[in-house]
């Protein structure tokens, strides 16, 4: 990959790059076709800045369910804290943010993660168009990652 991914290309680094991370087959990522109608309270987004000659954000829309699944997973026990929820999906954000950057062209550098409750709608780019999106299950779970960029003028 030379440039952005489109939705099939980033469905596979997903699975390709958190199956490993989440000690789980490719398998358990399924592709859905539209975003679920689940409250936003139930949510929580991780958001990484790409700047450089491309000026990307990279949402990634989880169910609070899976990310405290993969928070279990990567800290290794069951219930975690709030920190460790928020850690997860920093790391899953910045690992994919990584894969991104890695295949774009130019000077870019990687930004840090941010996380925040509710879904992407609550955090806004002004003048962003949506270049590149996918809504995945994983083990049942939703989550989606929306990749905006800057509009040309």
């Amino acid at each position: 990959m030379s440039s952005l991914p489109n939705s099939d290309e980033l469905a596979q680094i997903i699975r390709e790059n958190w199956s490993t991370v989440l000690d789980t087959d490719e398998s358990n990522f399924e592709i859905e076709n539209a975003a679920p109608e689940d409250n936003a309270d139930n949510f929580i987004t991780g958001c990484i800045s790409i700047a450089g000659d491309n000026k990307l954000a990279i949402f990634v829309d989880c169910s609070r369910r899976l990310v405290e699944r993969a928070a279990s997973i990567l800290f290794e026990h069951e219930n975690p804290s709030k920190e460790e929820i928020n850690d997860a999906l920093a790391e899953l954000s910045n690992i994919l943010g990584g894969m991104i950057l890695y295949g774009l062209e130019g000077k870019n550098n990687l930004g840090l993660p941010i996380v925040t409750k509710g879904r992407k709608n609550f955090l806004q780019i002004p003048r962003s168009q949506i270049l590149s999106d996918v809504h995945m299950r994983f083990e049942g779970l939703h989550f989606a990652v929306t990749i905006v960029g800057m509009k040309k003028s």
